[in-house]
This record gives C-alpha cells, sequence and structure tokens, in this order.
C-alpha cells in the first residue's frame, strides 16, 4: 500500500503544489485580516459601528466579514474535491490499470488506498485550517475557534461524501466517470438542503423589496448557526457513508476481477 501512495503522490505533485499555493494565500489573508483588525480599514470600521445608532450595521457587517474570512479558510479543504478525478485520470494515462490486479496486492488494499490517501489530505486541511483560526482567535474575537472549525469539519464531511461518490463511478464506470459522481454528489446535497428547507425557499421565492433582502439574510445566518453547532454532525454522518462506499467499491472491483 505505501508504494501504490508514493506513486499516487508522485503523480499528483501538480495538484499538490496548485494545493500549497492556495494553503499559502489563504495564509497571507488570514495574515492581512490580523493586521487589518488592529490597525486597518476593518479596525476603522469597528470603531464606526461602536458609534453608529444603526443595530442592523453593527450586527452585519462583523456577520459578514467572518463569512468572507470562512470562505477563504475553505479552501485548502476543497483542494480534495477533484483529487480523486485526478488520480483516476493520471491511471488511465500511464495504463496502470494493465498491471494493477498483477500486483501482491489484495482488492482490498487497493482500494483501501484511495480512501486512504482520500483521508490524509482532509486531515492535513484540517490541520492547516485549525493553526490559521487559531492565529485568527489571536487577533480577534470575530472567529470563534470551536464554532468555525465545525464549518471546516462540515466541509470536510461534504468533500468526503462528494469524493466517495466519485469513487464509486470511477470503480464501476471508468475514470472518466469520477468527475460525474463529484457533480452528483454535489446535486444530492443541493437537493437534501432544498428539500430540508421546503419552507424558506418557498417564503423567498413569494415575498418582494426590502422582505427579500431580509429573507435572504435570515437564510444565510440560519445555515451559518446550523454549520457552527452541528458542523461535527455533518462530518460523523460522511464517515458511514464512506465506509459502505469502500466495501462497495471493492465488491464492484471484485466483480471487475480487480481492474479499474
Amino acid at each position: 500500500m505505501r508504494g501504490l501512495l508514493l506513486k499516487d503522490y508522485y503523480c499528483l505533485k501538480r495538484k499538490l503544489f496548485v494545493w500549497g499555493v492556495t494553503v499559502l494565500a489563504t495564509t497571507i489573508v488570514c495574515v492581512m485580516f490580523m493586521v487589518s483588525t488592529k490597525t486597518g480599514n476593518i479596525a476603522i470600521v469597528y470603531e464606526k459601528m461602536a458609534n453608529s445608532e444603526d443595530s442592523m450595521d453593527a450586527a452585519l457587517i462583523p456577520f459578514l466579514t467572518r463569512i468572507v474570512l470562512t470562505m477563504f479558510l475553505l479552501l485548502p479543504v476543497a483542494a480534495s474535491f477533484d483529487l480523486i478525478q485526478y488520480v483516476f485520470m493520471d491511471d488511465k494515462t500511464a495504463s496502470f490499470y494493465k498491471v494493477a490486479s498483477s500486483l501482491p496486492l489484495s482488492t482490498y488494499r487497493r482500494v483501501g488506498e484511495r480512501y486512504l490517501l482520500l483521508g490524509i489530505v482532509i486531515a492535513v486541511s484540517f490541520v492547516v485550517d485549525a493553526v490559521l483560526l487559531v492565529l485568527v482567535k489571536l487577533t480577534s474575537d470575530l472567529m470563534p475557534f470551536v464554532d468555525s472549525f465545525q464549518i471546516v469539519l462540515a466541509f470536510g464531511g461534504v468533500s468526503l461524501f462528494c469524493a466517495t461518490i466519485a469513487l464509486l463511478f470511477g470503480y464501476r464506470f471508468g475514470a472518466e466517470a469520477a468527475i460525474w459522481g463529484n457533480l452528483l454528489g454535489i446535486i444530492i446535497l443541493i437537493a437534501v438542503v432544498v428539500i430540508r428547507n421546503l419552507s424558506f425557499f418557498k417564503e423567498l421565492f413569494t415575498v418582494e423589496g426590502d422582505e427579500s433582502t431580509l429573507c435572504i439574510l435570515k437564510g444565510f445566518t440560519g445555515a451559518a448557526d446550523f454549520l457552527e453547532h452541528k458542523g461535527v454532525f455533518v462530518f460523523l454522518v460522511s464517515l458511514p457513508i464512506a465506509g459502505a462506499g469502500y466495501l462497495l467499491s471493492v465488491w464492484i472491483m471484485g466483480r471487475k476481477r480487480g481492474v479499474a
């Protein structure tokens, strides 16, 4: 299995370089944010808010700032979304499937290596985001560590779920199908969110004017509140799904006599 991990590492060097650049860019944004909260534009805005009589602005600006910074913090985890697609396509380009079935490794190990690679990337992304959140926390109370990290966990769960569907598609239908597995995973998640919040979407399409803006803000606030308090639940739900996907992938490989 170690040899397969090394093979995928060398195949993904270009992708990992892009991931490293993403982490560096995210770090730079966090540093700029920390400096700005002390002596820059954010500090000036907060000072004006403290003297403002508009309670809406006082609540909205910190919320929007948190949303923007959180989006940047999610970028390292987002790099794992198309990881499986790259691995499958590299194997196809190198015709690795022609020799894969002759390796002295069981199907369980070969499939497990892909899931292990995915887990390593997501785990490293969690560590990177945890370090950045600690740095932000040292300079500002705007990003509570536990609440913000739960959002990262939720996004990691989403990434793991989509990658599991991509693995299933890649093993069952071939390398090109992995991207469609990713898209199907995203569609399934969107459908779940819409069905779960049908009343909100009905209200959104029936109100007009300022009420529409307030409704959108209410939706964003509700989504942020859910992720901040139940993000770990989203991640934990993705784990048994990934486990079931692993067993199903092994079964598919067995049916194809180990060729993928």
